[in-house]
C-alpha cells in the first residue's frame, strides 16, 4: 500500500477493522502554539505517556510506581516543569487493544501526549507496540526535531550515547527519536578457553567455516530472541516500503539455519551459554547465578572473564537492535518541560534509576555508554545494583562500538523468528509420522505477512 492511500486504508483499519493494526496519518495537523503563545497552557499538565510494561519481564507489574517517583527526582534536579500527568497503557489483552487505538486515534488528531517513552515490538511477543514501524513514523512529522534542545541540555552529555543507535533516529530534519535501551545476540565464553576479535567483516559464513566456538555461535537459541534474525544486516528499504531480502533468500538462510541447528557434528564447544545482551543477563551480585540455571550458563559465574560473541550477518559485521526510545510530540504546548524529563531520563542518574529497569532487566542495556561499572552500576528488577567487572566492561564496550549496523526492533523481526520456529516444530512433526505444513509454505505465509505489514506501516 504506497503512501498516496495510506490515509484512506488508515481510517478503514481504526474505525471498520478495530481490531487490526492501525497506521498513521502522512500530514498531521500543524503544531500548536508554544506555552509562552498559548493562553492557559502552563495551567496544563505535561503528559507523558510511558508504555514499556508490555515488552519487560520485570517481576514488579507497577511500573507507575516508579515512574512516579521520577517527579521527585526532577524536583531535586531543580527542573521546571510544572505538573506532570503520567499515563500507561495496560500491557496485555483487549485491553490492551482497545487503548492502543484510542491512542492513535487522539494522536493523528494533533492530540495526545507531549513526551513518548515507548518500548519497540518484541519477538515472541504477542503484544503490540504503539509505534510499529519507528522509522516510518518520523518521516511523518509526528516528533520533534530536538537537536537545539539537545544543544542545551543540561544533565545529559549527549556525545555519551551510543552514536550508531543514535543516528538511526535522525532523518533529514535532524534528531527526532532518542533511543532508550538496546540489545544484541551473543554466546558468552571464558576468555581463557575462548579469544575472538569483534569484527565488522566478519560473516555468518566465516562462522560456519571457523572455528569449532565460532560454529557453535553461529546459530543462538535458548535465550536469545533476536539470534534468528541477526542473519540479516538490514530487513527493510522504509522508502521503498519492501523487504530488504527476497523469498528466496529467506528461505535458503532459514533451511541452512536448520539444518546447521539440528546437525549431528555441529561442534561441542567449551563452555558457555547464549542469550541477548542486557543488564542481568548474569547476575553480578552473588557468585551463582540467579534467573538461569546452571546448565544454560555452562558453570560460567560473574567472577570469569568473558568473551562476548555476536551473530555476524550475511554481508558481514553485527547488528544492534534498539529495543526501547522516546520522543517528543511535534504538537506539544511543553516543549521545554517535555526535554527536561528526556533529559534526565538519559543522564547517567536516570539511566541508573529504578525506573530504568523496565527497559534494561534482561531486555537490553541502557544507551549512556559511561554506565553498568562498579562504580556506576545499573539497577536491576529487584532495586539491587548490577555492573560488569572491569575486565568484563572493557568487553562488553568491544562489542558495543565494533557493531556496524543497527535498526529498531518492529514486527518483521518476529517474522522471522516465527518462521524459523515454525520449521522446527513441523519438521519435528513429520519425523513422528505426522502430518505438517511443508517449510516451503511456512516461508511463504510469512514472507507474505511481512509485506502486508511493512506496506500498512
Amino acid at each position: 500500500m504506497k503512501r498516496n492511500i495510506a490515509f484512506l486504508l488508515t481510517i478503514l483499519l481504526l474505525f471498520v477493522l478495530p481490531g487490526c493494526k492501525s497506521g498513521w496519518v502522512e500530514s498531521p495537523p500543524e503544531p500548536r502554539p508554544s506555552a509562552e503563545a498559548e493562553t492557559g497552557a502552563d495551567s496544563e499538565p505535561l503528559r507523558v505517556l510511558v508504555d514499556v510494561e508490555f515488552a519487560s519481564v520485570y517481576g514488579d507489574p507497577h511500573v507507575s510506581t516508579a515512574f512516579s517517583s521520577l517527579k521527585t527526582n526532577l524536583k531535586l534536579c531543580d527542573a521546571d516543569i510544572g505538573e506532570v500527568e503520567f499515563e500507561y497503557l495496560p500491557p496485555k489483552g483487549e485491553e490492551r487493544a482497545a487503548a492502543l487505538t484510542h491512542m492513535q486515534t487522539e494522536i493523528m488528531t494533533g492530540k495526545g501526549p507531549d513526551l513518548f517513552i515507548c518500548a519497540c515490538s518484541r519477538p515472541w511477543q504477542e503484544e503490540k507496540a504503539l509505534f510499529l514501524f519507528p522509522t516510518q513514523v518520523m518521516d511523518r512529522k509526528l516528533f520533534l526535531p530536538l537537536d537545539d534542545y539537545i544543544a542545551k541540555a543540561e544533565l545529559t552529555d549527549f556525545d555519551r550515547l551510543v552514536p550508531l543507535l543514535m543516528e538511526q533516529g535522525r532523518n533529514e530534519e535532524g534528531q527526532q527519536i532518542v533511543p532508550l535501551a538496546f540489545t544484541m545476540p551473543m554466546t558468552v565464553f571464558r576468555k581463557s578457553e575462548v579469544q575472538h576479535e569483534h569484527s565488522k567483516t566478519m560473516t555468518r559464513s566465516d562462522m560456519l567455516s571457523g572455528e569449532d566456538y565460532l560454529r557453535a555461535s553461529a546459530t543462538v537459541h535458548g535465550a536469545s530472541v533476536f539470534g534468528t534474525t541477526a542473519f540479516f544486516k538490514e530487513v527493510a528499504d522504509y522508502e521503498k516500503e519492501e523487504l530488504s531480502f527476497s523469498e528466496e533468500e529467506l528461505r535458503d538462510y532459514l533451511m541452512e539455519e536448520y539444518e546447521t541447528t539440528y546437525s549431528d557434528d555441529r561442534p561441542e564447544p567449551p563452555d558457555n551459554f547464549n542469550c541477548d545482551l542486557s543488564v542481568g543477563f548474569i547476575d553480578s551480585t552473588r557468585s551463582e547465578t540467579r534467573y538461569m540455571d546452571e546448565d544454560h550458563h555452562g558453570g560460567l559465574r560473574k567472577t570469569d572473564e568473558f568473551t562476548m560473541v555476536p551473530v555476524y550477518s550475511k554481508d558481514g559485521g553485527y547488528v544492534a537492535y534498539i529495543t526501547s526510545f522516546a520522543a517528543i510530540s511535534r504538537n506539544t504546548k511543553k516543549p521545554r518541560e517535555a526535554f527536561a524529563v528526556l533529559d534526565y531520563l538519559l543522564s547517567e542518574n536516570g539511566a541508573r534509576s529504578e525506573l530504568y529497569a523496565y527497559m534494561t532487566f534482561l531486555v537490553g542495556m541502557p544507551v549512556n555508554m559511561d554506565i553498568g561499572t562498579e562504580e556506576k552500576p545499573i539497577v536491576d528488577s529487584g532495586g539491587d545494583p548490577w555492573c560488569l567487572s572491569d575486565e568484563n566492561f572493557r568487553e562488553y564496550c568491544s562489542l558495543r562500538d565494533n557493531a556496524s549496523a543497527a535498526r529498531f526492533s518492529t514486527p518483521l523481526e518476529d517474522g522471522i523468528m516465527g518462521a524459523s520456529l515454525d520449521i522446527g516444530r513441523s519438521e519435528y512433526e513429520r519425523s513422528q509420522g505426522k502430518s505438517a505444513k511443508e517449510p516451503e509454505k511456512i516461508i511463504s505465509d510469512a514472507y507474505r505477512v511481512m509485506e502486508m505489514e511493512l506496506a500498512e506501516s
